[in-house]
């Protein structure tokens, strides 16, 4: 998962030719937006093996970006395209609520 011009995106279907000149990020290159993030999903078990931690990260900073109130109830839709196997998504949510409020 990548950002690009501040949309999540899955990176392995991106064709690079058609991404020229935009603005793309990865989660490393969103740890000062995803510092909240990170916080609040480590203190609710949330992530665990790191899988599907740089997706998560990713597609929740892009809603913290737009400025988008993203509801615990609503988690698996802010974050479709990433699989979470360990935790399931009760820590998630609890993260979600904690940083969108």
């Amino acid at each position: 998962m990548v950002l690009v011009d501040g949309k999540a995106v899955n990176a392995c279907l991106l064709i690079a030719g058609k991404v020229e000149g935009a603005e793309i990020f990865t989660a490393e290159g969103l740890e000062a937006v995803a510092a909240p993030l990170i916080a609040a999903l480590e203190a609710h078990g949330a992530i665990q093996c790191g899988y599907c931690a740089p997706g998560l990260l990713v597609s929740l900073a892009a809603s913290l970006l737009a400025g988008d109130r993203v509801r615990a109830e609503d988690v698996e839709a802010t974050l479709t395209g990433n699989l979470c196997r360990c935790t399931g998504y009760a820590g998630i949510r609890a993260a979600i609520a904690d940083v969108f409020g």
